[in-house]
This record gives C-alpha cells, sequence and structure tokens, in this order.
C-alpha cells in the first residue's frame, strides 16, 4: 500500500516478518502461527534559532521577486488547518491534523496569533505564523502598528505595518516552530515572537522565494514589538530551512536529539 502525501518524507522504517506455520489445517490464524512487526525509530535534530535584535537580522530583498504577504486580519481557524495541511503535507507535519475542531479555534483564535499569507500571481505561495511568547515583559501582545489590512509587496520599501524603512528578501522554504517556555532554560526579560509555522507551497519551492518570505515574518515580528525573534527547524523539514534562517541572521542557541 502507497504512503498518504506526507508520511514519506522520510519514511519510518518497518520490518513486518510473517511466520508461516508447518500446520496446514485449521483456521487461517492458526495456519499462518505469527505475524509479527519491528518498528525501528530514527533520530531527530531540533535546531532553535533566535535573533536578539534588528541589528542582527540580515535583509535579504530582491525587488523581482513581486510576492505579496496579506494578513488574516478575520481570524478563521479552518483556513489555518488548511494552510497547515497543504504547506506540511510533504514535510511530515502530522501532529495538528487530530486536532479537534474546539482546539483549532483556542489555537488560531487566540489574540497572541497573528496569520500571513504569500501570493504570487494571484496564487498561494506559502504562509506564516507569528505567535507572541508569554513571559515577556508585558501581559499580552502590544497594539499593532499601522493599517492591520495593509498590502505588504515584498521587496518594495513598505511593510505589512506600515514601516516604510524595511525591505524583503531570497531563498528556502518549509518548517514547523514549537515554544520553548521558560522550563527548557530559555525564559526571557525582553517580550519576544515566536515564528509558529512557516513554509511555501509545493509548486513555489524551489524559486528563491524563502528567504523573502522569512525577511516578511521577521519585519512584522519586529513591527508588533518583539525584542528578540526565534524559531526552530529539524531534520524531517526541508534540506534547505536550517539554512534559511543562518542566512538571514538567526543565531543557534539550542539543538536537541531524539528518537522518533
Amino acid at each position: 500500500m502507497q504512503p498518504r502525501r506526507g508520511e514519506g518524507v522520510p519514511p519510518l522504517r518497518f520490518e513486518v516478518i510473517l511466520a508461516l506455520s508447518s500446520r496446514g489445517e485449521g483456521p487461517l490464524p492458526r495456519r499462518l502461527g505469527y505475524i509479527g512487526l519491528m518498528v525501528s525509530t530514527i533520530m531527530v535534530r531540533t535546531t532553535h534559532l533566535e535573533i536578539a535584535s534588528k541589528d542582527q537580522w540580515v535583509r535579504r530583498g530582491r525587488p523581482a521577486a513581486g510576492i505579496e504577504v496579506r494578513e488574516c486580519i478575520v481570524k478563521q481557524p479552518r483556513f489555518n488547518r488548511f494552510l497547515y495541511e497543504y504547506v506540511g503535507g510533504d514535510w511530515r507535519w502530522l501532529d495538528r491534523l487530530a486536532w479537534p475542531a474546539e482546539k483549532w479555534h483556542d489555537y488560531a483564535a487566540h489574540d497572541n496569533l497573528r496569520t500571513f499569507v504569500a501570493y504570487r500571481q494571484g496564487s498561494l505561495a506559502g504562509y506564516y505564523e507569528l505567535q507572541w511568547q508569554e513571559g515577556g515583559t508585558g501581559s499580552g501582545p502590544p497594539t499593532q502598528k499601522g493599517p492591520p489590512n495593509a498590502l505588504h509587496r515584498v521587496g518594495e520599501p513598505k511593510s505589512a505595518l506600515g514601516d516604510p524603512s524595511q525591505t524583503c528578501g531570497t531563498a528556502a522554504p518549509g518548517c514547523e516552530m514549537q515554544r520553548i517556555t521558560p522550563a527548557d532554560g530559555r525564559a526571557t526579560v525582553d517580550p519576544s515572537v515566536e515564528i509558529r509555522i512557516f513554509g511555501l507551497t509545493p509548486p513555489f519551492i524551489g524559486q528563491g522565494l524563502g528567504g523573502l518570505l522569512l525577511d516578511s515574518a521577521i519585519e512584522n515580528a519586529f513591527a508588533w514589538g518583539a525584542r528578540r525573534v526565534w524559531v526552530h527547524t529539524c531534520t524531517h523539514d526541508h534540506p534547505n530551512a536550517l539554512n534559511n534562517y543562518l542566512k538571514s541572521g538567526f543565531l543557534i542557541f539550542k539543538v536537541e536529539e531524539k528518537e522518533s
């Protein structure tokens, strides 16, 4: 049986051992004797990265690339689920597919989450989610700056949040991010924003758009009031994901390995 889309990159390794009994009579299970299933695990490396100030950010703008990034002002949890499944289908983003509708609503409709969608020539090219980091200064996200539904044409000197001093840049796709809590040793004094989800849709991978979209995410995170922006990537993600973050100025602060 062929694996479902998204379950084969990289696949878990399974060995099925079928031992046939020498007995030829009796019901089928008895004739077969037993079926043994041996599951071997793979090691997953997760790399956590951060940009601790705007000065650390390396902008990678390419005005000719021509992607547009719009914020989803009206919260639509079902749309977030669609984006997650579409963008992450080839990279084994499976965890949230089991979420019930109520959990999707609690996550995507929360005030601490903002969703941005990229378009090129009118087609969906990718998306990212920004999540305000709890445990920073203040009790929640600051007031948004600039017009909330402004169009951000990446590569032009005008951001989605109305800051004309920023531009955006080039490179690679695809990674799911998760929060590190103070219990993991990264409690922060200054407010942080996590790039919670980031990736390109399949037709636009390999066109040099990852850096552009990442520039947009970093720009909007700082415009939201963050002093620090962070992400993580793992070995299940696009092969160029880690390099994409490093090119934009992210520095590694933690590496973990565990069996999956």
